[in-house]
């Protein structure tokens, strides 16, 4: 139960989505495209529709209605590139959030733009954020990008620690697909052009609205596993095998019912934090009933007689 927990040595970021808005830079590539070739814009919904697809290696084809798909998705990407010099802006509190970040954790940024990183670096130098990265690494410095793990595995690497102790951040399916490919945590946000329902599609083992969200929801999460459920635990033990209260974790499975231990996972699996405030209510219901049932004069005799 204790590789649930988000207590992590390394974060890996994505940038379109999580770091910085791009979807003004999304609409101008559109607009541009479409110009260049002498023809209108089809519908609003592919301003969103084909960075989506193009996350996912997914043919756009369908969207452009009789339109060379090749040459549009040419000229496109030029255009894309071109205006996230101008068209990108930090998200809200950023620089706040990646300081407090960067104070608790190692932070990397894995992009899917296939640009130099300092392209990337010169970027977020002018949003003061480059600062807060000791990695970069964008599609150019991989075989295979997104959702490969080759990026976060590389990462990993080079920041010095184990890509099971890092957290993947990311706003598409393929930052949540690459991170449990290469077998790290991962922490969806919503703050992209991805929906909810799209990623919970990906099963991540954390939604929040945005990044900005997360610092303190790592200190909460923390304090619920290290305090709340280690106490109902240490309870349960009382309760169960009084000789090894003091165990922590250590054997739980073998020393604790087997429903007990079902419920106890349960709680210790947080997905967003509507879901970590039931689980608190639960777990402490859950101490104050146990802790009535504990009979103190059999743990004494149980311990006295060990």
């Amino acid at each position: 139960m204790e590789n649930t927990r988000l207590k992590v040595k390394g974060i890996l970021l994505d940038l379109d989505g999580t770091i910085v808005d791009s979807k003004e830079a999304y609409l101008e590539a559109v607009k541009t495209t479409f110009k260049i070739m002498g023809q209108r814009m089809i519908d609003a919904k592919i301003v969103t529709e084909i960075p989506k697809r193009l996350e996912q290696n997914l043919p756009i084809k369908d969207l452009l209605k009789g339109i060379d798909a090749q040459k549009f998705l040419d000229i496109y990407l030029n255009a894309y590139y071109q205006n996230t010099s101008t068209k990108t802006k930090p998200l809200p509190k950023i620089s706040d959030t990646l300081k407090k970040l960067s104070e608790k954790a190692k932070l990397a940024l894995i992009t899917m733009r296939y640009v130099p990183k300092e392209k990337v670096i010169k970027e977020l130098e002018k949003f003061g954020l480059a600062k807060y990265f000791q990695y970069i690494i964008t599609a150019l410095d991989t075989h295979d990008p997104k959702p490969s793990p080759e990026a976060l595995i590389k990462c990993a690497k080079q920041l010095d620690i184990q890509i099971c102790e890092c957290v993947v951040v990311g706003d598409s399916v393929a930052d949540i697909k690459a991170g449990k490919n290469a077998g790290a945590k991962t922490v969806a946000v919503l703050s992209g052009i991805f929906s909810r329902q799209e990623l919970e599609s990906e099963k991540p083992d954390l939604i929040l609205e945005s990044v900005k969200k997360l610092p303190d929801f790592l200190e909460a999460i923390d304090l619920y596993h290290s305090f709340t459920l280690a106490t109902l635990v240490e309870a349960l033990r009382i309760k169960h095998n009084p000789i090894h209260y003091d165990f922590r974790m250590r054997y739980i499975h073998y020393e604790l019912p087997p429903k007990t231990i079902k419920k106890l996972e349960h709680l210790y699996f947080i997905k967003d934090e509507k879901d970590l405030q039931e689980k608190y209510r639960k777990a402490t219901r859950w101490f104050q009933k146990t802790m009535l049932e504990i009979k103190l004069e059999e743990v004494e005799r149980l311990i006295k007689k060990s």
